[in-house]
């Protein structure tokens, strides 16, 4: 038998509630309580949804909690989440203000005041 590594992370305060339910059945790692990362173990023979089901729908909602298995997608994501827009949102947006400034004067011509 082999363990595999869970990571959750979520909002401000989830671990309160998480631990409580996955301390009694659930190898736990480590925690910290002004972390918003939790890591836990798992048999290799059981799925990530039975731990999901394990924390409840309710609280994975209420918490936004997401789940890796590899430390790597969770650092990706926390440096996502610090980045305001993707190069994709930025060549729209580029393109929207260019649309606009080009069309300011039809705007301006139907009577629509955008501001």
């Amino acid at each position: 038998m082999s363990w595999v590594t869970v990571y959750i992370r979520g909002r401000k305060g989830f671990q309160k509630e998480v631990l409580p339910k996955l301390e009694e059945s659930w190898l736990a790692g480590s925690h910290e309580a002004n972390n918003d990362l939790l890591m836990f173990w798992i048999e290799d023979t059981l799925r990530l949804r039975s731990l999901k089901i394990a924390i409840g729908c309710k609280l994975i909602f209420k918490y936004r909690l997401h789940f890796f298995t590899d430390l790597d997608f969770h650092l990706k994501a926390e440096k996502r989440k610090s980045t305001e827009f993707s190069m994709v949102e930025t060549e729209m947006v580029t393109k929207m203000v260019q649309w606009e400034s080009a069309n300011s004067d039809q705007r301006v011509a139907c009577g629509n005041t955008m501001q």
